[in-house]
């Protein structure tokens, strides 16, 4: 029977970077941006005009294994930082501190994240993020399905419920997409991959 998940003795791909290799400079609240390879990616790349087509909140676990908080279609879920790493379809991965923000108001943040965890996703985030930016309409939330998120909203959800931060100042929650938080002041980069 073949089992279906990944056990410890699963090897990263060549010339990959490995979880392992950045794990020192990681610490709970950081958001992880990544690109990936795909029919839906190209949307969400042509829509937003980012290279990045995904965002998470970094945490970790009483055993000390790092996980995500994040928005895909199942819905607002934790998972295995190493997913990440482990997949070939991700091309490109960044990670952002929020250099502004002390422990508590992390932990504040990523309180806010999980208390968001068993929503539903919101399909209709993207279509929202097309109409203001490419056609120019204005914000609105007509577009947003109450109760549920995507990935970059649900970050900026967090951040603005848990910490009172603005990652885009002018930019409300539903309608941040992963590239706004890629260039937001009240984050810097940390570690990238690929360097150049």
């Amino acid at each position: 029977m073949r089992r279906s998940y990944r056990t410890a003795a699963y090897r990263v791909p060549a010339g990959r970077p490995r979880l392992g290799d950045i794990a020192d400079i990681l610490r709970p609240g950081m958001v992880l941006l990544v690109s990936k390879r795909g029919l839906f990616r190209r949307v969400v790349r042509a829509v937003t005009g980012s290279h990045w087509t995904h965002a998470a909140l970094i945490d970790h676990n009483a055993g000390g294994i790092w996980i995500v908080i994040e928005a895909v279609a199942a819905g607002v879920i934790g998972q295995r930082l190493e997913h990440y790493f482990e997949d070939t379809r991700y091309d490109a991965i960044l990670v952002r501190d929020p250099v502004l923000l002390g422990t508590p108001e992390r932990l504040e943040v990523l309180r806010s994240a999980w208390l968001r965890v068993g929503r539903g996703y919101d399909p209709l985030g993207l279509l929202g993020i097309l109409l203001r930016r490419s056609l120019g309409l204005p914000i609105t939330t007509e577009f947003d399905i109450a109760g549920r998120d995507f990935c970059s909203e649900m970050s900026g959800w967090a951040f603005q419920d848990g910490a009172g931060l603005a990652l885009k100042p002018g930019v409300p929650p539903s309608q941040l997409a992963p590239g706004d938080l890629a260039d937001a002041p009240a984050l810097r980069d940390v570690w990238r991959w690929p360097t150049a």
